[in-house]
């Protein structure tokens, strides 16, 4: 009844922001760009994300069968403390079912949502092969408007993350290495469709490198009763 899920990793991104605007000649010779030293990007990060599944649903004549769900977005985050960030991103979204005859919809969506480190301990004793570890928080709502239905989706995660924080000797290798793992939550509202509360509670699985400390690449599966959720992104912290 369902079919397999394709998994799709994160494709690798680098935004690099370039600003040339009013300069002039001082008396010593040097050329100052006012206005992009006078932007203070510090706390901004951006990226791409993508998480692609099959969600088990029940119509409301009672059918019950398998809707396959895409996101690909862009996102826009700030640190408003060294421990939180929030973010909102836009994208596009499509559901499709054969179970239920639905093609594929695309449209536009969007959403917000935050992160926090609860926990960032590098007094890491235990296990030598890791440096420091972390606990992670976060929380979003996401949703998207088709010719079909709305789409709501209201995600959550608590992971326990272990980190290996390296020192490479050039800036194409990771500077950090790390795993994670923790429980998540999925509830989705969808017109003219339910979904049992026992498949909204799951695990997630993954990994996550960090280049120069600046760009970082993260992905992995959430696992529920009857689902599989792959995802995956890439980003820099200006």
């Amino acid at each position: 009844m369902t079919k397999q899920l394709l998994a799709a990793g994160a494709a690798a991104m680098l935004a690099a922001t370039t600003a040339s605007a009013v300069s002039q000649m001082p008396a010593d010779g040097t050329i100052e760009n006012y206005a992009l030293n006078s932007i203070d990007m510090s706390g901004l990060h951006a990226g791409i994300r993508g998480r692609t599944g099959e969600r088990t649903v029940t119509s409301k004549g009672g059918a019950e069968g398998a809707l396959e769900l895409m996101r690909a977005e862009v996102y826009l985050g700030y640190d408003i403390a060294r421990w939180l960030t929030i973010y909102g991103f836009i994208g596009v979204a499509d559901v499709s079912g054969d179970d239920f005859f639905l093609k594929g919809d695309t449209t536009l969506g969007g959403g917000a949502g935050f992160w926090a480190a609860l926990i960032d301990d590098d007094q890491f004793d235990i296990m030598s092969t890791f440096s420091r570890f972390r606990v992670n928080l976060g929380a979003e709502y996401a949703y998207t408007d088709s010719n079909d239905f709305g789409t709501g989706q209201v995600e959550a995660f608590l992971t326990f993350e272990l980190l290996n924080d390296m020192f490479p000797v050039h800036e194409m290798y990771p500077s950090s290495i790390g795993v994670f793992a923790g429980p998540v939550f999925s509830s989705l509202d969808l017109d003219g469709f339910e979904q049992d509360s026992s498949d909204q509670w799951g695990v997630t699985v993954g990994g996550s490198l960090t280049f120069a400390r600046r760009v970082y690449v993260n992905g992995g599966v959430d696992v529920y009763t009857d689902d599989v959720v792959v995802f995956g992104a890439a980003g820099i912290r200006f």
